[in-house]
């Protein structure tokens, strides 16, 4: 199983699935100068801000200007935990 994934019961099957953290990664990197829409990414930060691992984000996003963009901008509005 990889690091990121935890196994969840569904239906009676265990099955591997993506961390809070790891989906956002994913959305954070797809993030591009035609594809940088914040709203909806605002309102998924906010309401699982407390599973996320915000400086693996940060790490994990360092290279994209976009993804650490909207990174500041969750410290600004005090999403980001203290």
């Amino acid at each position: 199983m990889h690091r990121d994934e935890a196994t969840r019961d569904v239906l009676a099957l265990s099955m591997p699935v993506l961390t809070p953290t790891q989906v956002m990664l994913q959305k954070l990197r797809s993030l591009h100068e035609h594809h940088c829409d914040f709203a909806p990414l605002i309102l998924v930060a906010r309401a699982v801000r407390e599973q996320l691992d915000w400086a693996a984000l940060r790490e994990g996003t360092a290279e994209n200007p976009f993804a650490a963009t909207f990174l500041e901008l969750c410290t600004r509005l005090d999403i980001t935990p203290s």
